[in-house]
């Protein structure tokens, strides 16, 4: 939706424009109340809204990036256990 946003301003018109269609019908409702949605939330509202989303985006991403980080550290560990216990048992 964001790109759309910003198509609509790069392109100095409303978003609606985008979706017009020749029936007339349901998708005129489909319009009215996109445009209703803008109304009670104002651009910059959305805007904030939106950069907080992709904020927690990348926290989200960060932390998953970590915990597949400690999940192979604790894989390769467990890998030297393995061989540390067959060792062992060749030993006995």
């Amino acid at each position: 939706m964001s790109k759309l946003i910003k198509m609509a301003e790069i392109l100095d018109c409303n978003i609606g424009d985008f979706f017009q269609y020749s029936d007339g019908g349901a998708s005129a409702a489909m319009l009215d109340s996109n445009e209703k949605l803008l109304e009670k939330y104002p651009l910059e509202v959305l805007k904030t809204e939106n950069s907080a989303l992709k904020m927690i985006i990348q926290e989200k991403d960060a932390r998953i990036f970590d915990l597949k980080k400690i999940n192979e550290q604790i894989g390769k560990s467990l890998e030297v256990l393995l061989q540390l216990g067959q060792n062992s048992d060749i030993q006995k």
